[in-house]
């Protein structure tokens, strides 16, 4: 308000003081709905770490955006993808110490499914291993085997005698096991781990939890080539044999 008397003037001036009280709880709801309701803006050099829940209101988060690189679990920690529990029988998907896993918590593989897999493209590896059956509509094929690229060859002997210390057997998964991993439940054929390490411990492995894992592979293909190959000589040797024992006989006769 302003006052003029003569050649003076005096101004008058009016403080108004608002005064909100909060209480604690009234302040944490309050502080609660600025957050849910103010837009988070994407800012391209912010450089954030997530080391707790805290501060999101619903105590994780829903919704993580990155503009560069993301790096989750860098170090001695795991992705967990699929549960809330970490990790657990309902994993969809865990990346852990270099590992991918998908249906499993323990990926002993660079990856390790558990379960189908529908595949639309193509596939090189330099090993599959499948513990179930491999199904393709185009050929499965090829790898390298050209002469140039290998050393130490060496003809593979005894096979006969190996292949006859490996005993084919029918089991069933337990239960258990097979839920967890996918597998059928039925009568299966196949080899017991433990047997066929005395025999051939290349081809059997030990994953994260220290369960054997047999590679029914490019081995076994071989080991069953050289072994036919041995019995066709055995085969061909007892018939000269048998041949000379006749001729022998057909003469004594006359």
């Amino acid at each position: 308000m302003l006052v003029s008397s003569g050649a003076r003037s005096v101004m008058s001036e009016k403080i108004i003081r608002l005064e909100f009280c909060f209480g604690t709880r009234s302040l944490r709801v309050f502080l609660t709905l600025v957050m849910l309701f103010c837009e988070a803006r994407e800012v391209a050099s912010e450089s954030v770490a997530l080391t707790t829940y805290y501060p999101s209101p619903s105590g994780v988060y829903t919704l993580l955006i990155a503009t560069s690189n993301a790096f989750l679990a860098r170090d001695t920690g795991y992705l967990d993808v699929g549960t809330n529990v970490a990790p657990s029988p309902g994993t969809k998907l865990v990346v852990m110490n270099g590992n991918v896993g998908l249906g499993t918590t323990s990926p002993a593989a660079t990856l390790d499914v558990q379960g189908n897999a529908i595949i639309s493209g193509s596939i090189t590896a330099a090993s599959l291993n499948a513990s179930g059956p491999i199904t393709a509509a185009g050929l499965i094929t090829s790898t390298y085997s050209d002469v140039r690229l290998k050393d130490d060859i060496t003809p593979i002997s005894g096979a006969l005698a190996l292949v006859s210390r490996l005993t084919p057997v029918r089991f069933k998964w337990k239960r258990e096991f097979a839920s967890s991993r996918h597998l059928s439940g039925g009568a299966q054929w196949g080899l017991v781990a433990q047997d066929v390490e005395r025999v051939l411990p290349e081809v059997v492995s030990k994953d994260a939890t220290g369960y054997l894992r047999l590679t029914y592979g490019n081995q076994f293909n071989m080991l069953e080539l050289a072994a036919v190959k041995e019995l066709s000589r055995k085969v061909d040797s007892d018939q000269v044999r048998l041949d000379d024992l006749e001729a022998k006989l057909y003469g004594a006769r006359k």
